[in-house]
């Protein structure tokens, strides 16, 4: 299957919030995690979520 329409990985960006915890966001999913050795994993999860929707969206045209 020819997938050069697919967009590429949104960056991955984080934030720190005024309790301490931090936003992780990749694309349109955002998740918390409450301290900073839980970012990467959290990232990487939310990574895998978002390349998962997009290859069902892909699929789907």
């Amino acid at each position: 299957m020819d997938r050069h329409y697919e967009r590429p990985l949104p960056e991955t960006i984080t934030t720190i919030l005024d309790d301490g915890c931090i936003a992780i966001s990749v694309g349109d999913f955002t998740g918390v995690v409450s301290s900073m050795h839980l970012i990467e994993p959290k990232a990487h999860q939310l990574q895998s979520a978002w390349l998962a929707r997009e290859s069902q969206l892909a699929d789907a045209r």
